[in-house]
């Protein structure tokens, strides 16, 4: 399986293989009697622009009756095209046996099988077929956009380097006799490699168009840049965009209208407009490679549109729920929020704790917290968790803008999570057995508090807290929660912090010990 994206030479890659290998340059261990190419191919993208090949949607199927057809010498008659691929495999799997050709000695290339299945239980359907080739008709290359749902040895192409567009170029030059790229030095060809993207399909273009009489570097690069522009992104993203859901489309353009290179917040914010999961549209830009690269730095989740692709979407809409999708007021919405987030996130945090606010939605969080934002705030410390989730710290602030908003429950989750991630940290268990006191859980607050005493928190806090653990347990326990406050003040220290402690405790008394 040779897989990889659109316009990367794979097709080239395969049959350059067959050449040197009918021609003895490239040792194989096998050399195949038969070999047969069928290409599923639709469009082709060349000097002429963008070609319509064929509109037919082809299967397994219609390559099996190919071959049959190739084979014989007689019309096929019509059992062969009302049978299912399977049936028909196995039927030219007879043919071929009993015109003494074997399985071994069959190479069959099948090229762009991306086209030959859209949906998902197609896709496993064609894998399914494809095996079933290979068992009974001939060994298999194929060649995909697509990482296809089949066990084979995989290569991908890759992306050139400028170096390798160098090669590329002067090879080209010299079997077109292309004196204009013969004579160029290696940084100018380079240079043009890389303003092309190191493409193949558009290095082999440039070579072309160079080629033709009295035609200059520098104009074969503007046509080619022309030509990018007018459709060569029809002919490398249109299968897979045509594969993507309504919903991820739209998601698409909002972020390609955002700009080429996106941060996971304005990924998030165009996700939360098209109501599409973070996750799920990560996993459709990787699915097709040409769209973008999905990267993490420090974390943080980053992407990377192709600049053919953003061309691709430049103009492009999508028609949702009677709506022509992406609404200018969407994208404006989206770039307003991002604005207010970059400025959260440069700002100074200060709080106890400084080592939960590592990461840019961390610091956003703070600032929208303490800017009566509460909502934003909790969006911005899911990301952060997301972006930084072994921090312990971050959790447990977290928690505690929760239990202070009285979200005990999702106070509780986070709670937990920070004391996994600090065992021997007091300030997790002391939050933790806050909420779990508020909750009514005394027999868990009381073990969490003294948890936390036993790390170095201060006692008279950690009795403090305790006593709400046994008011708000069912039934009330008023004599413990009295001697709980009672050692709290007399323990607490005359330091500055004493006058806080002693109105919150005054307040406690008089709220719940009226008698």
């Amino acid at each position: 399986m040779v897989y990889g994206d659109g316009g990367m030479g794979k097709t080239t890659l395969v049959i350059e293989f067959l050449h040197r290998l009918l021609e003895g340059e490239t040792q194989v261990k096998w050399r195949p009697e038969l070999i047969t190419f069928y290409t599923a191919k639709k469009t082709r993208w060349g000097l002429q622009g963008l070609e319509h090949i064929s509109a037919q949607d082809v299967g397994v199927a219609d390559v099996a009756v190919e071959i049959a057809r190739l084979h014989s010498t007689k019309p096929l008659d019509r059992s062969w095209y009302d049978k299912s691929p399977k049936e028909v495999v196995q039927k030219l799997a007879g043919l071929q046996a009993q015109m003494r050709v074997r399985r071994d000695d069959h190479l069959v290339i099948l090229d762009n099988t991306e086209t030959m299945a859209k949906s998902d239980a197609d896709i496993r359907a064609l894998g399914s077929q494809i095996n079933e080739l290979s068992k009974h008709v001939g060994r298999v290359i194929l060649t995909s956009r697509r990482r296809e749902q089949i066990e084979a040895f995989p290569i991908q192409t890759e992306s050139w380097s400028p170096e390798e567009g160098l090669e590329f170029l002067r090879k080209r030059g010299r079997t077109l006799k292309c004196q204009s790229i013969t004579m160029a030095g290696p940084s100018t060809l380079k240079g043009y490699s890389k303003a092309l993207n190191n493409k193949p399909i558009a290095l082999e273009v440039f070579a072309q168009a160079a080629s033709a009489p009295g035609e200059s570097l520098e104009r074969s690069f503007e046509r080619v840049q022309r030509m990018q522009r007018q459709d060569l992104g029809q002919f490398l993203y249109d299968d897979a965009w045509n594969r993507l859901a309504p919903e991820m489309r739209h998601v698409m353009l909002l972020m390609s209208r955002i700009g080429d290179v996106i941060d996971q917040y304005i990924i998030q914010l165009c996700c939360r407009v098209a109501n599409v999961n973070v996750a799920a549209a990560s996993e459709a830009i990787e699915e097709s490679k040409g769209i973008g690269t999905v990267t993490k730095i420090q974390g943080i989740l980053q992407v990377a549109f192709n600049p053919e692709f953003s061309n691709y979407c430049a103009e492009r809409t999508e028609l949702l729920e009677g709506k022509t999708v992406p609404l200018p007021e969407d994208v404006s919405w989206v770039q307003k929020r991002y604005r207010e987030f970059v400025a959260d996130a440069s700002a100074q945090v200060r709080d106890r704790n400084t080592r939960a606010f590592v990461v840019p939605s961390a610091r956003a969080a703070w600032k929208s917290f303490h800017d009566g934002n509460v909502d934003q705030a909790f969006e911005h410390y899911e990301a952060a968790c997301s972006e930084d989730p072994d921090n312990g710290y971050l959790y447990d602030r977290f928690a505690y803008a929760l239990f202070s908003q009285r979200r005990y429950a999702a106070a509780l989750e986070k709670a937990k999570r920070a004391t996994v991630l600090l065992p021997d940290e007091p300030e997790p268990w002391f939050t933790k057995g806050m909420v779990e006191a508020r909750l009514g859980h005394a027999g868990n607050a009381v073990k969490d508090l003294d948890r936390a005493e036993s790390l170095g928190k201060p006692k008279h806090l950690c009795e403090l807290q305790q006593a709400y653990a046994h008011v708000y347990s069912d039934p009330k326990n008023i004599e413990r929660a009295r001697q709980c406050v009672d050692r709290a003040l007399r323990l607490a220290p005359k330091d500055r912090f004493l006058d806080r402690f002693a109105s919150e405790a005054t307040a406690f008394k008089n709220r719940w010990f009226r008698d």
